[in-house]
């Protein structure tokens, strides 16, 4: 489960795993937290919005504190049930009591704890867990504070009003440590407390020193019992005994060793935990080790050698710096630690402290190897071999005595007089334990000794291996060693094998042979060897290719050694210390007796695994084949060593790990040889006891070799001691050195970029070659703000030399180089910007000589995307190359300025007029001067013409500026005209440069001069120099320029002086919406005719359908439906019907019942619901199929279309004047419509709008309805969008933008989910903060509709939601629903008729916006006492506002309402002296941008005009709230009278108020510019909208039938100051002796 509930994910992940856990849906749960911080773009993000630290750091609690500082983390922790932990004998590090979470609710914002909500959770969580009553007992509180201004005091406020109380208690934070690792924090401070507990001590909070100082001042606030409630802004230390401390703490000894943990998500998502430590429930770290002495056998393993190698020093130095750890330490890395294939392992002893020394590492192979056992024969024994297995495993002496029992068995003939224990047994009075004897007394090297004691200890290893988990998959012995080879297989028991091990050395000492024997070892092979033998010479043991052992008569032994050593000098040969010839016919004079006195002691058992003889050279796999004449032919025969090897290892493969078991390592000569000779690399060979050595620690190393080499069977809890999980032992240290981290070619070059993104070239494209490499950029104009200074014909253009400068840094990226060159540069069209983004790429190849050879210049092409059309545009194209140092043309160039001066602002101006409008960022040219004479023109350059606030991008790079050297192109104007502005007769840009150089200059300015050719039709081609003066280097150069003239094109048809006209109409949000939506029909009488055919057919259906046994569960629903409806009819009577006509109905015969359905279906087959009847009685006649399942209901229901028939009778309405408000107060309206289908209601949605809105979206959960749709509104165009949408599910996750629409649409779908709530919920989710639901949904009183669509399944499905009988809710439900969606109270419920007869109601509703209301208010007066100010006030103070007076002198609380335009009878404004605006400046100055604003109330002079005069503070206010940002709203009152303003009219003020405030507490984000000027008019406040006209059009208009016309009249004669217009009434018919006069023109003059 991945869980994002912000920073309280993993505690919040840990409830949920505990929940699981108790309630037994799982037995253990791995809960974890990651957070990783891959890139810096959202700490950026984080920082910018002041959630970091500015100073990088959490200072939890302190006053200081300032936000918090990111942390990484990966956390893990094993949670289990804590009786099954027990049982499975877990490290248990602590007991968790109990968890819980919830949630904020409504809080002051997203990021806004709640005390209350955080109180409430730690108490229910102390509930859950029984300690309600012991709150005061716990120990320590591990807060999430991370050290932020809303979130330490929320928090301190709600642990003090539950601790505080009960004593109070420490609190902390790992904040301040670790920072805050955000979804892992949880855990985080978890495991800090998991490690207080066990260490018994209270970690300190680092940078802690000052407590918030308004901790002191907190006796002001309120009290919640003896308790403070929220109300506080810092953390209550004193009032809640709240300590932190500074210091590592003792735990306190009057509390329990229990800790809390909180945490929270920024969403509002809540957990909490209460842990008390492992000691509290009498668990203890561990077992003691069960012996406090002796060797272990310590493993490490990781997944390469390096790692291992590590691994093994840190775990070597951790057990000699605690060697009481040892036992845990082999116990833990053997049972608790993975196993990898990397192995290497080592042997530690208690006793000893020096450093414990591991293999090599070494890889285990991939498969288990096989192991086979060889064994040792006679001749490896020693002194007190054994011994130590005797003393440290008790297992071994009890085996050793039940071996000692069998020798007794023999009877006192045969049992010997002595004991390998030294256990006395019967007969036997002396205690010899020979195995125990020293070097100086042991009789260990005598073969009646040697014999039993090499076979016991064998015996002895193989049974500690086998304990150990270590078997053989086969075995071989070596002469006698076949005797343990054949107990290690199964063949021969342990009595067995002692007792023929025994015998064999009793014979051979008991009955001597006749004849003197020797044995010779040589290190030659049986072949080198066979040519010397001689009779009395016998090749008795073939030990390797090298190496073989001879016997026979001592002087024929002495005489093939001399021959041997003389044909080959130097060849190893040495007489072996024995005085009988062993394995040769020898032999035979001891066999006999040896078979007879073995025989009856031999039960002949089959080999459990394969035995490879050394006699016969065979597998021996069956009973009977290891008997007394086996054993004999062993004695006597020749031992076929190396050949029995190779058969086994052809047998069990290379793969193989050979196990020699006897006293000393003594075949590993031969073995090794063997493996040599049969190059079998991959087998390897361990040996188990070495002489003189440990005993235990061999056998400890040999299991270890085993492991290393992959044996996967070793049993740890057998190898070592019981011990605990030693959880301090180091971890697993991983290999750095090693790269795993694949990134490829694209993400190194984007992560490793060598230039930052550049403000117009963008960054280099990574996808692409570099031999054509390509640069992309989003053009934004708030990221190059002076492109705004650059516009043509009124739109921003990017400047020609734009191009330039992109195509000059590009080429520096490339090259490295100072100066570039571009030749033939064509700019193919305009590059318009606007607010949007724009997509521009620069693409760049290689400019080619042959098809081989490449010049130094390269091709570029700049391109921008259009989203609106789906295509590329070309903009400029051409060839650039890096150049010299110096310019070759021209050096040393001196440029003076020309006779004619020309104003730099004339100049502008007359750019202005012709449509090049260049702001101050494109003002580069100062000192113009212009050739009278010639088409030249010189100018400054000043380089510093953008200012660093128009530059954002401070590490753009440029040679010159674009908006610089744009000015070069603004100089070949002044040139064609020669500085006279009369002579520009049009617009000319830059569409063609043949050549242009580029330099840094090291001057502030730059002097230019230009040369123009004028062309027929108004082409200028030009050249151009700019010269350092300082330097007198030529820095740019444009030669071949040429400016062509802008064809206006399709503007010419247009009108040039088009204008705008103010628009008011009333605000949508102060209407009752309820008298703007109408329905447009009443259909009473088809109602009462359906109403009676419904009840009839029901009561018919009863009796006819009542014992049919339904099909399916909603089939038996309606069945019972139809019951339901005629038992309500009986009891209550029915819906528009007369209790008389019920009872008549209820009384007909069957024949009359028929005839009646028949008559009434006639009936509303003359209305305008005649589908509708049809439907119901096709319901009704198929009623008995439906109900067994052999008729589908959905199927009637689509014939003749009756469904969309259906749907479309209840769209009678008429949205119009709602929607036209709507969309006045929004004009760029975003409309969704849900569950479209076949379009009905889109109809009369799109009627209401007509055509004003930007998109429309048209869902439906089946894209099968869209084709239809398309077709069908195919005249709205592409502002039509069609997109799947299931309401039922999260919209977001199906394409869906929150917050993205002001309009939604859902005319009878929202009935029809599962549960209203979880669909409303998702609507609210995809509206804007200020958008409407428009939604109409059924309810009926009629019966018709469930009568139709009962036998549906859809029909029920609001079961499970409280809908059991009908999918549709009454209003009140509806109200209510939206209100727990998010919504409030819905604005109007408007029925298409009324009671009985309503079947459809219409619902507006509105997002809740949270704000809360800040009831102070400044009422900004110069007459307090005036009757406006007492009259407004006290109005206002009756609506819940706190109303302060206040003057321009004073500073105000809260937001200000001004009168001041109310109070006298002239305007504020109009003849205001110079010191009383100085101080309106300051007033307004002094307001807050960020705060509530200012709501200025005024008179009319927009919708109306009575006084001009008052039209001076709109103006004053607009240029102010865009200057100083601060949110100035007007509010034009129309009242008739002053004196006494109505309260309703006080009424619209504090409404308007109200909504310019909550509208204020939306993110900005949210929504668009918010309204600042209103008009109240005619009881209604209205809002204004500019709407395009064209002033042609309007001149062109016929003026209307004028009533008057004015007549210029003068009071005195010569006195021209007494001339006025007067107004005269127009004269419609004409008398006789008058007549028209077309006046055509008039002249005065003076007498």
């Amino acid at each position: 489960i991945v869980l994002r509930t912000g920073c309280s994910a993993s505690l919040y992940g840990l409830h949920l795993a505990c929940q699981s856990l108790q309630s037994g849906d799982i037995s253990s749960a791995l809960v974890g937290g990651c957070n990783l911080i891959m890139n810096p773009a959202k700490v950026e993000t984080m920082y910018n919005v002041g959630v970091l630290s500015k100073s990088a750091s959490s200072k939890s609690f302190d006053a200081a504190a300032d936000g918090y500082a990111r942390g990484e983390a990966i956390n893990m922790i094993y949670v289990k049930r804590l009786d099954d932990a027990l049982r499975d004998g877990n490290p248990i590090r602590a007991v968790i009591r109990a968890t819980a979470s919830n949630c904020d609710g409504k809080t002051q914002g997203l990021t806004k704890p709640s005390s209350e909500a955080h109180e409430a959770l730690i108490r229910a969580t102390y509930a859950a867990a029984g300690l309600e009553n012991e709150m005061g007992r716990t120990g320590f509180f591990e807060c999430h504070a991370t050290g932020t201004s809303s979130g330490d005091p929320e928090e301190g406020m709600a642990v003090a009003n539950v601790f505080g109380d009960k004593g109070g208690l420490y609190i902390g934070s790992v904040k301040p440590n670790m920072g805050h690792s955000e979804g892992a924090s949880g855990l985080t401070s978890l495991l800090k407390c998991v490690l207080a507990l066990e260490n018994r001590v209270i970690p300190p909070n680092i940078k802690f020193r000052t407590p918030n100082p308004k901790s002191t001042h907190a006796r002001g606030m309120l009290l919640r019992g003896p308790l403070f409630t929220a109300n506080m802004s810092a953390v209550p230390f004193e009032q809640g005994g709240l300590r932190v401390p500074t210091e590592p703490v003792p735990w306190p000894v009057d509390r329990h060793e229990r800790t809390s943990i909180n945490s929270f998500g920024v969403g509002g998502a809540n957990a909490h935990v209460i842990l008390d430590s492992a000691a509290a429930f009498g668990i203890r770290p561990g077992l003691p080790a069960t012996s406090p002495t002796g060797s272990r056998l310590l493993v490490f393993t990781a997944n390469d050698a390096e790692s291992a190698r590590r691994g093994a020093l840190e775990c070597s130095r951790h057990v000699v710096e605690k060697p009481e750890t040892l036992t845990d330490a082999a116990f833990t890395l053997g049972l608790r630690r993975e196993h990898f294939p990397y192995r290497t392992f080592a042997i530690g002893d208690m006793k000893d402290a020096s450093p414990v020394e591991f293999s090599v590492p070494a890889k285990a192979p991939a498969a288990p190897p096989s192991v086979a056992f060889v064994f040792t024969g006679q001749g490896a024994q020693w002194p007190t071999m054994g011994a130590k297995l005797l003393s440290e495993h008790p297992s071994a002496l009890q085996q050793l005595q039940l071996m000692e029992m069998s020798l007794s068995s023999l009877g006192p003939d045969l049992a010997p007089n002595w004991t390998l224990s030294g256990k006395q047994t019967p007969g036997n009075q002396q205690d010899d334990e020979e195995l125990m004897r020293p070097k100086e007394s042991s009789k260990v090297y005598r073969a009646e000794f040697s014999q039993p004691l090499c076979t016991a200890v064998q015996i002895l290893v193989v049974n500690l291996l086998r304990d150990w988990g270590i078997v053989p998959a086969a075995v071989i012995g070596h002469s006698s060693g076949e005797i343990a080879a054949a107990y290690a297989c199964g063949a021969l028991t342990m009595g067995e094998a002692i007792v023929c091990a025994y015998l064999r050395g009793r014979v051979t000492t008991a009955k001597p042979t006749t004849r003197t024997g020797a044995m010779a070892a040589v290190g030659l092979g049986a072949t080198d060897i066979q040519p010397y033998l001689v009779d009395g010479v016998v090749i008795a043991c073939e030990n390797s290719p090298s190496s073989t052992t001879l016997s026979g008569d001592e002087d024929k032994i002495v005489h093939v050694l001399k021959t041997l050593e003389q044909d080959h000098p130097g060849v190893f040969t040495r007489r072996l210390q024995v005085d009988m010839a062993y394995h040769s016919h020898h032999m035979k004079e001891l066999g006999d007796e040896y078979e007879r006195l073995l025989a009856p002691h031999l039960s002949g058992k089959a080999p459990s695994v394969p035995f490879f003889s050394t006699v016969t050279n065979n597998v021996i796999q069956t009973n009977g084949e290891l008997g007394a004449s086996y054993w004999r032919s062993n004695l006597e025969s020749p031992v076929l060593f190396r050949t029995g090897v190779e058969k086994l290892l052809q047998s069990q493969g290379v793969h193989s790990v050979l196990v020699e078991v006897g006293p000393h390592s003594a075949l590993a000569g031969p073995l090794r040889q063997i493996l040599k000779h049969l190059r079998a690399d991959q087998t390897s060979y361990v040996a188990t006891l070495v002489r003189n050595g440990d005993d235990r620690r061999a056998l400890l190393a040999t299991a270890g070799h085993l492991f290393c080499k992959g044996l996967a069977t070793i049993q740890f809890g057998a190898v070592n001691p019981a011990g605990r999980v030693l959880t301090s032992l180091p971890c697993y240290p991983w290999n750095h050195g090693t790269k795993y981290w694949y990134e490829s070619r694209v993400s190194q070059e984007y992560r490793g970029r060598r230039f930052a993104h550049h403000q117009t070239l963008g960054s280099r494209v990574v996808e692409v070659s570099q031999t054509e490499p390509s640069w992309r950029n989003v053009l934004r104009l708030d990221n190059a703000p002076w492109c705004r200074d650059h516009k043509v014909a009124g739109d921003v253009v990017f400047p020609g030399t734009g191009y330039l400068s992109m195509a000059g840094e590009a080429m520096r990226q490339l090259s490295g180089a100072s100066h570039v060159t571009l030749r033939q540069v064509t700019i193919a069209s305009a590059l318009i910007l606007s607010s949007a983004a724009t997509e521009v790429v620069l693409s760049m190849r290689p400019y080619k000589l042959t098809n081989t050879l490449d010049s130094p210049w390269h091709e570029f092409t700049i391109s921008s995307y259009n989203e609106t059309s789906n295509s590329w545009t070309k903009h400029c194209f051409g060839q650039i190359r890096a150049a010299s140092d110096q310019h070759p043309l021209v050096q040393g160039r001196d440029i003076t300025h020309l006779p004619r001066d020309v104003d730099p602002d004339y100049w502008y101006k007359a750019m202005r007029a012709i449509g090049l409008s260049y702001g101050p960022a494109f003002q580069g040219l100062s000192r113009i001067s212009a050739d009278p004479l010639h088409n030249i023109a010189v100018a400054d350059l000043r380089l510093d013409a953008v200012p660093e606030s128009e530059d954002q991008d401070h590490s753009a790079t440029y040679y010159i500026h674009p908006a610089t050297s744009d000015a070069c192109m603004q100089l070949f104007s002044a040139a064609a005209a020669r500085g006279q502005a009369r002579s520009i007769h049009g617009k000319a840009v830059p569409t063609y440069i043949g050549e242009a150089y580029f330099s840094s200059p090291s001057s502030s300015t730059v002097t230019v001069e230009a040369t123009a050719d004028v062309q027929p039709g108004g082409a200028i081609l030009g050249n151009c120099v700019g010269v350092d003066p300082s330097t007198k280097a030529v820095v740019l150069t444009l030669r071949d320029v040429k400016l062509a003239p802008l064809d206006d094109g399709e503007m010419a048809d247009k009108d040039p002086h088009a204008g705008g006209r103010l628009h008011w109409k009333p605000d949508v949000d102060f209407q009752d919406a309820g008298r703007l939506i109408h329905s447009r029909k009443k259909v009473r009488e088809a109602y009462y005719r359906l109403q009676k055919l419904v009840l009839l057919c029901c009561i018919v259906a009863r009796e006819q359908c009542g014992g049919i046994e339904a099909q399916a569960e909603h089939l038996a629903k309606f069945q019972s439906w139809i019951g339901g409806q005629v038992e309500q009819a009986k009891r209550e009577g029915y819906p528009l019907l007369s209790q008389a006509e019920v009872q008549e109905l209820l009384q007909l015969s069957p024949a009359d019942r028929t005839s009646r359905i028949l008559q009434y279906l006639d009936g509303v087959l003359e209305t305008e619901y005649a589908t509708i009847g049809k439907v119901v009685c096709r319901v009704f006649n198929a009623l008995g199929g439906i109900l067994r399942g052999e008729v589908d209901g959905l199927e009637i229901l689509r014939q003749d279309d009756a469904l969309a028939e259906i749907y479309s009778l209840g769209n009678q309405w008429d949205y119009g004047p709602f929607l036209g408000l709507l969309n006045h107060r929004t004009p760029h309206l975003r409309v969704l419509e849900i569950g479209a289908g076949t379009g009905a209601t889109t109809d009369l949605v799109l009627q209401g709008l007509q055509g004003n809105f930007y998109s429309y979206t048209f869902t439906d959960v089946s894209a099968g309805f869209f084709p239809a749709a398309r077709e069908r509104f195919r005249r709205v165009g592409p502002r039509m969008r069609f997109q799947k949408l299931d309401i039922t599910r999260d919209p977001t996750e199906q394409g869906f933008a929150p917050g993205s629409f002001d309009l939604i649409v859902a005319a009878n779908v929202l009935h029809v989910t599962p549960r209203l709530a979880t669909a409303l919920a998702n609507v609210r989710r995809l509206l804007r903060p200020d958008g409407r639901l428009l939604m109409q949904e059924m309810h009926m009183t009629v019966k018709w509709l469930n009568f139709a669509m009962g036998p549906l399944p859809g029909w029920w499905l609001g079961e499970q939601d409280g809908r059991g009988e009908e999918p549709y809710v009454s209003p009140q439900r509806w109200a209510g629903e939206l209100v727990a969606a998010g919504f409030s109270p819905p604005q109007a419920s408007v029925y298409d008729d009324e009671a009985p007869y309503q079947a459809n109601v219409t619902i507006i509703a509105a997002p809740h916006i949270s704000w809360a209301p800040e009831p102070a208010v400044s009422l900004l007066s110069e007459l307090p006492e005036g009757s406006v100010a007492r009259s407004i006030s006290a109005s206002l103070q009756r609506f819940g506002l706190e109303v302060a007076t206040v003057s321009l002198a004073e500073k105000p609380k809260g937001a200000v309402i001004s009168i001041l335009d109310l109070e006298g009878g002239d305007p504020y404004l109009s003849g205001i002296a110079a010191d009383e605006f100085a101080r309106f400046q300051t007033f307004l100055s002094g307001l807050d941008p960020a705060g509530p604003g200012m709501l200025w109330l005024t008179r009319p002079s927009q919708m109306r005009c009575p006084d001009p005069r008052y039209a001076g503070i709109l103006g004053l206010l607009r240029t102010a709230r865009n200057e100083l940002g601060t949110p100035l709203s007007t509010l034009e009152l129309d009242l008739d009278s002053l004196s006494s303003p109505p309260e309703a009219t006080w009424r619209v003020v504090f409404d308007v108020y109200q909504k310019m405030r909550r509208m204020r507490a939306v993110e900005q984000d949210a929504l668009a510019d918010p309204d600042y000027e209103y008009a109240f008019s005619g009881g209604k406040v209205y809002l204004p909208r500019f709407h395009w006209i064209s002033v042609a059009g309007e001149l062109a208009e016929p003026a209307g039938e004028c009533q008057t016309y004015k007549r210029l009249e003068i009071g005195k004669r010569g006195s021209l100051q007494t001339m006025k217009w007067v107004e005269r009434p127009v004269v419609d018919n004409l008398k006789g002796d008058e007549i028209y006069v077309d006046v055509r023109a008039v002249g005065m003059n003076f007498k």
